[in-house]
């Protein structure tokens, strides 16, 4: 798209591949596109994130998952050029294939050319994480014990995972991710694309803890004793604190390494994702199933991390608010009520936070507005709704309905804003939420896969 840094730095790595590989004379062609000026394609080919890269074999696509930089795109797309499940033709190359990739996903087919293959070898192009072998000869099947045409995943550790429901490749994407991971995985990045599979499970249990924590060992097996009771329903994983890997993952969950070891039941079907946290400190195999089971059930509500507000928090000329106290503060005023919604690191927050400071003692005086901020990089939101910081709010009535103020970071702009109780250089709060989706959809301030 216009005007995007990342978008640029990508297209530059971009462009040296494709120069480098026609030299070569290679019969892989990359190509570009603008989705600002190319609207329909947007639509059709891109999932709400920028830059994205895709590989079209066959005239079946691919998302990228390499790196960004030239060598290590031409690196993916060859290996992408390459048959992504190896043929196996003897009993000596199955077994070093079987030994040598923990886990190895391995398709039976008598007939190499039959759906079922094809399909498999489809799915087999959409992995990175994996390794594919493909099997035909009579002589493997007899050696391994295979009696008829199957997936099956051949695990070092875990018990072999066997195939047995129809040969669609969304039904092998869905199953495949899910049965080569052990019961219980530590996460690591060379997982994060089975474990986050778009047609993997979409609840998922986190055990955060250091591995040399005096509680691991028991606690792993506590994850994997109630693992077992909820597989094909919630995915456990451990996530080692130490790792570096996992640090924006603390960041996310708001946690940090003293507050270990936590547990947190998360649900990625839709964004913002919903998380759940259990109210218990002694961790046992019955108070996790338990909790589980409760969410399985509908009845937990969701967690949401609110930051502890000083003791004089009301008191202050622009109250801060948490979302912890947010709902009641807005429901009870009996004012209207003006919040900056404001983050870390965002210069525009800073800028109306100091207009903030010169009207609150006015209309604080009057008491006719009452002034307020909401930390967003503090807390999560509830039933205000997702917001882009900075964002100005105001609340108006007894029905608190919210209006969001549009214009530039101008005192006297904001003053007709609250004067005219968001009526001018306002726009009623529901009817944003549209303007913000199709602003993330072209990718303003959108986020890379890379």
């Amino acid at each position: 798209v216009d005007v995007c840094g990342l978008c640029e730095t990508v297209r530059e790595e971009f462009v040296k591949a494709a120069a480098a590989l026609k030299k070569e004379g290679s019969e892989i062609r990359l190509a570009e596109v603008n989705v600002s000026s190319e609207d329909s394609l947007a639509q059709k080919h891109i999932r709400r994130i920028i830059p994205t890269l895709k590989f079209y074999k066959k005239s079946k696509e691919i998302y990228y998952k390499g790196g960004r930089t030239a060598d290590e795109i031409i690196q993916w797309v060859k290996q992408k050029v390459a048959p992504a499940a190896v043929e196996l033709k003897t009993l000596l190359s199955a077994d070093n294939f079987i030994t040598e990739n923990d886990p190895a996903v391995v398709g039976f087919f008598k007939d190499l050319d039959s759906p079922e293959a094809k399909a498999f070898r489809d799915v087999a192009d959409t992995f990175d994480e994996l390794k594919f072998g493909i099997v035909s000869r009579k002589e493997i099947y007899n050696a391994l014990k295979v009696e008829k045409d199957s997936v099956i995943i051949f695990k070092a550790t875990d018990d072999n995972e066997v195939y047995d429901g129809d040969y669609s490749e969304e039904s092998l994407k869905a199953w495949i991710p899910e049965h080569s991971l052990p019961l219980v995985p530590y996460y690591k990045d060379s997982i994060s694309g089975l474990l986050y599979a778009e047609n993997k499970k979409k609840n998922h249990l986190y055990l955060f803890i250091s591995r040399d924590d005096e509680e691991y060992d028991e606690l792993k097996s506590v994850m994997e004793r109630t693992a077992r009771m909820f597989k094909g329903e919630v995915m456990f994983v451990i996530m080692d604190a130490k790792s570096r890997s996992v640090r924006h993952i603390l960041e996310y969950f708001h946690l940090d390494r003293s507050d270990l070891p936590e547990i947190r039941l998360v649900n990625l079907t839709m964004e913002p994702f919903k998380k759940y946290r259990p109210e218990f400190e002694l961790v046992t195999v019955d108070k996790l199933k338990n909790f589980v089971q409760s969410y399985l059930n509908g009845i937990l509500k969701p967690y949401y991390f609110s930051q502890r507000l000083p003791d004089d928090w009301e008191t202050k000329p622009i109250k801060v608010l948490s979302t912890e106290v947010f709902d009641h503060f807005i429901g009870n005023s009996s004012t209207d009520v003006l919040v900056l919604f404001h983050k870390d690191d965002c210069d525009l927050c800073d800028q109306f936070h100091g207009i903030l400071k010169k009207l609150a003692p006015v209309y604080n005086e009057s008491n006719s507005v009452t002034f307020a901020t909401f930390d967003e990089s503090l807390n999560e939101m509830t039933s205000a709704g997702e917001t882009l910081a900075p964002m100005l709010v105001l609340f108006v009535g007894e029905e608190h309905k919210g209006y969001v103020y549009e214009g530039e970071p101008k005192l006297e702009l904001v003053q007709m804003f609250i004067d005219s109780r968001g009526q001018k250089g306002g726009v009623r709060m529901d009817q944003v939420a549209d303007s913000i989706t199709e602003k993330d959809t072209r990718g303003d301030g959108a986020h890379s896969e890379l």
